[in-house]
């Protein structure tokens, strides 16, 4: 009895895993105790700044980087900042405040994500927050 137990347990953690993609990886922001994660092609942060700051960071680090910003906008509520790298693969970050110190964000490289390149413009934004 105790075996059938355990491969039912097991069938429905394999289940859950690939119906949340089996793509979850998470890791505590330097310093901060805020949490990054890459969750289906997004990386996914808690950062301390309002959206116009995050907007306005992430537009140089970008142009930093040589990746072509687009557009920026940003107010006290939202931000978003649309670019494109040299071979043409769009990267959307998406801000939004969580409280009147912190927002959420949302980085999104390519039609399915890359999760190297998400991480890499988030530590370059991170360092200049």
């Amino acid at each position: 009895m105790h075996i059938g137990k355990r491969v039912l347990a097991g069938s429905i953690l394999g289940a859950t895993i690939i119906a949340s993609g089996g793509c979850l990886a998470v890791a505590a922001a330097a310093g901060t105790g805020l949490g990054v994660a890459y969750v289906k092609g997004d990386l996914e942060a808690v950062v301390e700044a309002t959206p116009r700051k995050f907007v306005a960071e992430a537009e140089a680090a970008l142009e930093s980087m040589g990746i072509r910003v687009l557009a920026a906008n940003a107010n006290d509520v939202e931000g978003t900042v649309n670019a494109r790298t040299a071979d043409d693969k769009k990267i959307m970050i998406k801000v939004s405040k969580q409280t009147d110190a912190t927002s959420t964000v949302s980085i999104r490289v390519g039609t399915f994500g890359d999760e190297a390149m998400s991480q890499a413009i988030y530590e370059k934004i991170k360092a200049n927050l």
